[in-house]
């Protein structure tokens, strides 16, 4: 080929060099408008997890749409895990535009939802007819959040009831009717619930005779028998800056089932360094339960508490340093110890149980140690440590390698016992 074109007239070479390269600049000028008009995310960015709105009712949607000489910008909205990482990509094909918040899932995951934006900003959209998605799924311009329903309501003597919003969510005063007409039930929500699903400021319940049934308002609950009898009540008020809560329920023929009277404050969680944290602590000032015959069940106090069997016979007592329990017949099945060491160099008190297992001879035939001790790297707590013996007495089983005085010497029932048992 070379050798021919150099026999050729000087004029024809320079018309095949122009032919050849008005082909490579045509091919080229075609290559270069196809990668102008190709459609593709050129920017994108992200927003943080939403609270306004219930994940789990979130409409995923296309919540704006702006034009620029270059791009199109769409801002969508979706529900997604909250612990997401956002990577955004788009794919356009068959007049679809679809959009993706991550090709592949990389963050961690976390045992909520949350609600986010993201805004894709896309070139190459001009004069192209196209359907939106999101993932696999279509998606639209719209301002409703969350799915709608046709709005609803009643009147009744005179009043709007039973209001129920675009969303689904009940507004206002509601009302609920036994079959001959009277009120059953009545609610008040506030008038307008828009984000997310209400809970009633008030609600009232009546028997068919018309007497109260039950009234739940913020801190008070209350029921009552068909007599107007008290059935049921809890409440919690405060004094300063105590919250009490007190309890009382009753069986269907009226005796006591449970009381109690709780108060909470703020206290510091460690009294030996001042700038610890505030913490909740609870203290119980009375709970008793009672068998549906009357009888006693339990007693929590402040230093001492009961349990009995139903026939009136001690089931259990637990006291601050330990506890005693027995079966039907009186005998004693287990006691427990507790008491403490202070470690001032780590500001704590190491607790200390122990627990005593009796066979029905009265014979002790186990005691398992669980306490708190010191390590180079601070306290590790839950050490246990068990002595178990056989019918005849023999220890059968104790701690290797055990060095310290026996946990149990420090108390006199125990020594009793031992001297009774062992000889």
């Amino acid at each position: 080929m070379k050798k021919y074109l150099m026999h050729l007239p000087l004029s024809y070479n320079l018309r095949f060099i122009l032919i050849i390269l008005s082909v490579f600049v045509s091919s080229y000028c075609c290559m270069s408008q196809k990668l102008t008009n190709e459609v593709r995310l050129s920017k994108w960015s992200s927003e943080a997890c939403d609270n306004t709105f219930d994940p789990y009712r979130l409409k995923t949607r296309v919540t704006n749409i702006e034009y620029t000489d270059t791009t199109t910008i769409f801002t969508v909205n979706f529900s997604d895990n909250c612990c997401a990482t956002f990577k955004p990509a788009i794919r356009f094909y068959n007049n679809k535009l679809v959009f993706l918040p991550y090709e592949e899932y990389t963050g961690d995951y976390c045992t909520c939802n949350c609600c986010f934006t993201i805004r894709y900003e896309v070139f190459g959209l001009k004069e192209k007819k196209y359907s939106l998605y999101f993932n696999d799924k279509k998606i639209v311009l719209s301002d409703d959040f969350y799915d709608t329903v046709k709005p609803s309501f009643q009147y009744y003597n005179g009043k709007k009831i039973n209001s129920i919003n675009k969303y689904g969510f009940k507004e206002g005063l509601w009302v609920t009717f036994y079959k001959n007409g009277h009120e059953k039930e009545v609610s008040l929500y506030p008038e307008q619930s828009m984000y997310f699903e209400p809970k009633t400021i008030w609600s009232k319940g009546y028997h068919p005779n018309g007497n109260l049934s039950f009234y739940d308002r913020n801190d008070t609950s209350e029921a009552w028998f068909e007599d107007k009898e008290l059935k049921y009540q809890f409440i919690e008020f405060k004094v300063d800056d105590t919250l009490y809560t007190k309890l009382l329920k009753k069986f269907d023929n009226k005796v006591v089932e449970t009381e109690f009277l709780l108060k909470g404050y703020q206290t510091l969680k460690n009294g030996l360094q001042s700038d610890y944290a505030e913490g909740w602590q609870t203290e119980t000032i009375y709970k008793r339960k009672y068998f549906k015959s009357g009888k006693p069940q339990s007693i929590l106090g402040v230093d001492t508490s009961y349990t009995w069997f139903e026939t009136g016979q001690v089931e259990s007592k637990r006291y601050k340093s330990g506890m005693v329990k027995f079966d039907t017949k009186g005998q004693i099945v287990e006691q427990g110890f507790n008491w403490v060491e202070r470690v001032p160099e780590f500001y704590i008190d190491l607790q200390n149980s122990l627990d005593v297992l009796f066979d029905s001879n009265n014979t002790i035939r186990e005691i398992s140690l669980n306490r708190d001790e010191t390590t180079l790297g601070g306290v590790t707590g839950g050490n246990r440590y068990y002595w178990k013996w056989d019918a005849k007495k023999n220890l059968i089983e104790s701690p290797k390698n055990w060095n310290e005085a026996l946990p149990w010497e420090r108390f006199n029932e125990m020594q009793v016992y031992f001297k009774k048992d062992r000889g």
